[in-house]
């Protein structure tokens, strides 16, 4: 019983000690975390809502309190880290939403609802795992992520990261309530074995962030071969714009390549026959008026109309539009003749990659044409309309009184 008493009594000491030493260490606490909390508050004030949100954070650690976790939401909130700031107000509805004012609590309220309606999601994906992914600078996980990263919405920027990898980056625009897949295909970095072993090291070529001679993207290597020219600068293009994350490169160039081609039948076959056929209607029209003023003024002593100024204005006008369809046909022709003839190489590619068709399965198989008799040439017609062409020939121009008052240009089809 002796013993036992002795015990006793040492553990009530023990506990007593502990208790006060609680008591000191949880007090200390307090008072660490109400000087940070004060210093977050004198940093609203100045609008130093970085810093402000970092003191509350620390507040928070030491100690919990409702005010410090609603400044920090706001402070979150008007850095626009939305995603942080609802998760926020949401931690204070949860911990003290029993403890705040109801206008506090609307506040919050109101808050996490408006923040809700912004929000969107982003999922990154990439071709090898453990990669770090940030988003605006901010750590986001390592794939492959568990779950999409809630975002706000508007401009985000993503950027994926792994040691012995070039780093990739991306901007992306996700509208509000909207989900974004992203696609990162990492490149591994040329290895530094070759400088170690005297080896003769390759430099890798101006291209694209992430590419390597040894590493390239087998669709830029396969429009590179059907076209027979380097696609580093338009591979660049490909990788900063949008179409990298809605198509592969051989259907992007092939889109390119179609929209040059459009673009020089406009410009030879419409905007061309369009301006000289204008020319020439504007200078048949003058032409026709310079000889009405020729016989108004036959026989008159004192006219000065003789119709010179209409004829020269004619031909005048006609310069200008038949230079005007000299510079778009100039170009129409180089685009038109470029386009057609690489998207007739890169056809076979674009089948390849974007429809699946194989080379062997394009390959139709092998028959004996039957013998046919040899053709008879077609006798020659007329040219139709298909094959009609403009063409100016010199006419006689009448005056009103039905009389021959020159020549002129007229336009035949």
């Amino acid at each position: 019983m002796q013993h036992l008493g002795k015990r006793l009594a040492l553990a009530a000491a023990i506990a007593v000690a502990l208790g006060l030493w609680s008591s000191s260490s949880l007090a200390d606490s307090k008072e660490e975390a109400k000087k940070h909390f004060d210093n977050g508050t004198q940093m609203m004030e100045l609008e130093d809502f970085g810093g402000a949100a970092a003191e509350f954070q620390t507040s928070l650690s030491l100690f919990r309190t409702s005010s410090a976790l609603f400044n920090l939401a706001m402070c979150q909130k008007a850095q626009h880290r939305y995603p942080e700031a609802l998760d926020s107000f949401r931690a204070l509805l949860s911990e003290f939403g029993g403890k705040l004012t109801e206008d506090t609590r609307k506040e919050v309220s109101e808050n996490i609802a408006t923040l809700s309606r912004i929000m969107a999601e982003v999922e990154v994906v990439t071709n090898v795992s453990g990669a770090s992914v940030h988003i605006d600078g901010m750590a986001a996980g390592t794939t492959p992520l568990a779950a999409p990263v809630r975002v706000g919405a508007g401009s985000r920027r993503i950027s994926v990261s792994k040691a012995g990898y070039a780093t990739a980056e991306k901007q992306v625009q996700i509208a509000a309530g909207g989900r974004e897949l992203v696609r990162f295909e990492l490149v591994a970095e040329a290895s530094s074995a070759s400088v170690a072993t005297g080896a003769p090291s390759v430099a890798a070529p101006t291209g694209p962030a992430g590419y390597t001679q040894d590493n390239p993207d087998p669709e830029m290597i396969a429009v590179e071969n059907a076209l027979g020219k380097p696609m580093y600068r338009d591979y660049q293009r490909y990788q900063r714009g949008p179409a990298s994350r809605k198509m592969g490169f051989v259907e992007y160039e092939y889109r390119v390549l179609k929209k040059k081609r459009t673009k020089g039948i406009v410009l030879a076959c419409v905007l061309t026959p369009l301006f000289f056929a204008i020319g020439t209607t504007l200078n048949l029209v003058m032409q026709n008026l310079a000889a009405e003023q020729r016989a108004d003024s036959d026989g008159d002593l004192y006219s000065t109309n003789d119709g010179d100024g209409a004829e020269i204005g004619s031909w005048v006008l006609f310069t200008l539009f038949a230079a005007a369809g000299t510079a778009t046909l100039i170009p129409g022709v180089i685009h038109l003749a470029v386009g057609s003839s690489k998207l007739k190489k890169l056809k076979p590619v674009y089948k390849q990659y974007v429809e699946g068709v194989t080379p062997a399965a394009e390959t139709p198989a092998t028959e004996t044409p039957p013998e046919t008799p040899p053709e008879t040439p077609a006798p020659e017609t007329a040219p139709t309309a298909t094959t009609a062409r403009l063409q100016l020939h010199l006419a006689p121009v009448f005056d009103r009184h039905g009389t021959p008052a020159g020549a002129g240009l007229a336009l035949v089809f």
